[in-house]
């Protein structure tokens, strides 16, 4: 939500109205100021709509990634941290210099939902990577090959979700890491934003020119650390 706070009522009002309608057990948002999905949350909960709980990122300044979950179906099974906070991950940019491969550090937790016969767990980051506005390829690169590493040899056998703005369409070169573990049957990546269905959600228009604006990454983990389809 472009650059969200509580400062125009009507834009709460608003945002609340199309919340409920979609009734997600967890959104995964972007561009929020802190404390700004509190009001929302608590109009949620006096719509009926839900117990919502807002989570939010500690970096980004004015435009966070946030959590807002709904504690009816939904627990936090581990405290919302944000993922690599202590690397201090930097990349080696064409036009000189060094910058941060995660501008805004994906924000994650772990879950334990309550909609199936059993409960199942899941781990869930939410990610906003660097924009094209002045580059960020080789920042972007640096992010997938560390999201990948993440994937495969830092998380337990629960499911992950990773969702959020990737800022580039699936096709590109900077996503080829993620293509190869899509390519091994260890997550779904392309198969999940095609680049083509207009009719995707996630797709906004800027003037005359589709923009993929949110991505979607999956992987199904099993005891054998080997995925499923």
């Amino acid at each position: 939500m472009k650059f969200f706070n509580k400062r125009d009522p009507k834009r709460v009002t608003d945002i609340k109205t199309i919340m409920q309608e979609l009734n997600a057990d967890i959104f995964v948002l972007q561009e929020i100021e802190e404390g700004s999905l509190d009001e929302v949350a608590e109009m949620l909960i006096r719509s009926g709509a839900g117990l919502y709980k807002a989570v939010y990122g500690t970096t980004g300044g004015e435009q966070r990634v946030a959590f807002l979950y709904d504690t009816e179906w939904v627990k936090a099974s581990s405290n919302p941290d944000e993922l690599f906070a202590t690397e201090n991950l930097t990349v080696p940019i064409e036009s000189g210099g060094r910058k941060e491969v995660f501008p805004r550090l994906p924000l994650h937790s772990t879950f334990t939902a309550f909609r199936e016969t059993e409960p199942f767990d899941f781990h869930l980051a939410g990610v906003h990577l660097k924009s094209q506005r002045g580059g960020g390829q080789e920042q972007r690169t640096a992010a997938a090959e560390r999201l990948a590493q993440w994937i495969t040899s830092e998380t337990r056998d629960e499911d992950i979700i990773i969702a959020g703005d990737w800022n580039a369409p699936p096709n590109r070169p900077e996503w080829e890491k993620l293509r190869e573990l899509e390519n091994n049957d260890q997550i779904k990546f392309l198969s999940l934003n095609t680049t083509d269905d207009k009719a995707e959600p996630s797709y906004r228009k800027f003037g005359l020119k589709p923009r993929r604006f949110t991505t979607a990454l999956s992987y199904n983990g099993e005891s054998d650390n080997q995925a499923k389809n």
